[in-house]
Parts: structure tokens; C-alpha cells; sequence
């Protein structure tokens, strides 16, 4: 129920209530639910992206770096053994 529907102490508005009735509409209430769900999205997509930074910091700056380093290493191994 919203609106005030079910008040039993004949108030005019929320303020006057004293029986604790949802005097918001019933889109209010679904606007509501839909903010808590997209926070909710939100805080998962923030964390992946706080996550995957933190993994990107001890990776090479790009696939290039990491050929390179990769072929150095092959050689170098060669040359040792």
C-alpha cells in the first residue's frame, strides 16, 4: 500500500501520521528499489575496475614490452646454457 492507504489515525499526511503507513507512491517506492539495485551494479563495476588496475600495475606496459622481454630472455638462456 502507498499513499497513505490503511492509515488508521486519520491523518491528512505523513507528518501527521503516527501509524507508520508508506505515504510514498508506489513509483516512488519502484525508484527507490531501482537506485539501490543500480548503486549496487555500480559498486560491483567500480571494485572489477579498482581490481583489474591493481593487476595491471605488475604487468608490462604492452604485448610489445612483453615479447620483447620474453625473446631476450629465450637468448639469453640460449647463449647460458
Amino acid at each position: 500500500m502507498a499513499n497513505g492507504e490503511g492509515c488508521k489515525c486519520f491523518a491528512r499526511c505523513e507528518n501527521d501520521c503516527c501509524c507508520d503507513v508508506e505515504w510514498r507512491s508506489e513509483r516512488e517506492i519502484e525508484l527507490e528499489a531501482k537506485v539501490k539495485e543500480l548503486e549496487n551494479m555500480l559498486w560491483q563495476v567500480l571494485s572489477t575496475i579498482n581490481f583489474c588496475s591493481n593487476i595491471s600495475k605488475d604487468l608490462p606496459d604492452s604485448f610489445d614490452d612483453q615479447l620483447r622481454e620474453g625473446i631476450e630472455t629465450y637468448f639469453k638462456e640460449k647463449d647460458n646454457g
